[in-house]
């Protein structure tokens, strides 16, 4: 027996009132000119396309090299530091990483500012 339980008439569905209540913030107001890629959008797409193909295929003990691409970009990493092979980078010229530190797998650094990690951290 499948029964329902409809809303009394006097109460407003809170779905309904949530959806028609004013916005928090007024998308129309976004601006974004402020932001800087940092780079030439070339530039930027040949990291993408770096990142696409040779982080993935790195072998997992493969830290110094992937140390050096993201330093080749402009990123500061330190001496001994271990990134996983599936750690992504939107903007490495915006990151620096202290020595010894850990990017686990799935880390992703959405750099559209700088990120600062210090030295012995771990992020996973």
């Amino acid at each position: 027996m499948n029964r329902q339980f409809p809303h009394p008439p006097s109460t407003p569905d809170p779905v309904e009132a949530t959806l028609d209540a004013a916005p928090w913030v007024d998308l129309r107001q976004y601006d974004q000119s402020w932001f800087s890629l940092g780079r030439p959008a070339w530039f930027v797409l040949l990291w993408w396309l770096v990142q696409a193909v040779a982080f993935p295929l790195t072998l997992h003990n493969f830290n110094i090299l992937r140390s050096a691409l993201l330093r080749l970009f402009g990123a500061k990493i330190g001496r001994g530091v271990v990134i996983r092979p599936t750690a992504k980078f939107t903007f490495p010229w915006k990151v620096k990483i202290g020595d010894y530190s850990w990017i686990g797998d799935d880390v992703v650094f959405y750099s559209l500012d700088y990120i600062r990690i210090g030295q012995h951290s771990v992020i996973s």
